[in-house]
């Protein structure tokens, strides 16, 4: 055996132990969409806002050993941004769930006054929005991993895009579910998660559709107008939809 065919041996023995670890020991990205707020001040005070918010989140929970000392954990990030103000971000490391199963972030370097971050994935509706995650960013104190912080901003968010899942991979839930349209105007997406793939046709309030696939906020549905008995098929924003029981 040759030099030259040990070498490349050698080369290929490392691209098969070490390609997985290069691709899997990562950090999952994130985008969230927020457009209600509720702030529990110091003071005792509660606040509701409408303003609306970006949150991209570098999540390094997939990567963290369980019990591993947090100065030595792998390391992530939110980037939180409403519209026509400056974004800020904030440093985080992934500390474990609590006893409601909310995943917790302790906050390493912050530009604001908050050292602790929740993140919900929670089914729930506000007025007539339905929203799938709740991003809480707050004051750390002795209950937080029995519950929630006593000072915090909670975003009430839907994902609009997740790094890791390609839209074509075929990698969605597959659903079969009849909803019907609770906000004013829909319109269909050629993709989920890309506000620039928005088409011209949309479903109005009242409306029913059925649900083929669900992933990144969106619902793959088919919808069949009983007047000119014409079938749509696209991606509507599952916030604007609620599911029919």
């Amino acid at each position: 055996m040759t030099h030259l065919t040990i070498t490349i041996m050698r080369k290929l023995i490392c691209i098969i132990l070490f390609s997985p670890i290069m691709v899997f020991c990562q950090n999952k990205h994130f985008t969230f969409s927020s457009d209600y707020q509720f702030d529990k001040t110091y003071d005792g005070s509660k606040k509701e806002s409408r303003h609306t918010a970006t949150i991209s989140f570098s999540d390094p929970k997939s990567i963290t050993v369980n019990g591993a000392d947090l100065e030595g954990s792998p390391k992530g990030y939110m980037i939180f941004k409403f519209k026509g103000v400056d974004s800020w971000e904030e440093d985080i490391v992934y500390m474990g769930n609590n006893s409601q199963g909310y995943d917790i972030y302790a906050i390493t370097n912050t530009q604001t006054d908050n050292d602790i971050i929740y993140v919900i994935k929670s089914k729930h509706k506000i007025r007539t929005k339905l929203y799938n995650y709740t991003i809480i960013l707050g004051k750390e104190d002795q209950d937080n991993m029995g519950g929630l912080p006593k000072y915090f901003t909670a975003f009430h968010c839907n994902m609009i895009k997740n790094d890791d899942l390609s839209p074509n991979d075929g990698n969605y839930e597959t659903k079969n579910v009849l909803y019907i349209v609770t906000s004013k105007k829909v319109y269909f997406f050629n993709t989920p998660g890309e506000v620039n793939s928005r088409r011209k046709a949309y479903l109005v309030a009242g409306e029913n559709i059925t649900g083929l696939k669900d992933t990144l906020g969106y619902i793959y549905c088919e919808f069949t107008n009983l007047v000119t008995k014409k079938t749509s098929k696209g991606w509507i924003q599952k916030g604007c939809l609620q599911e029919v029981n």
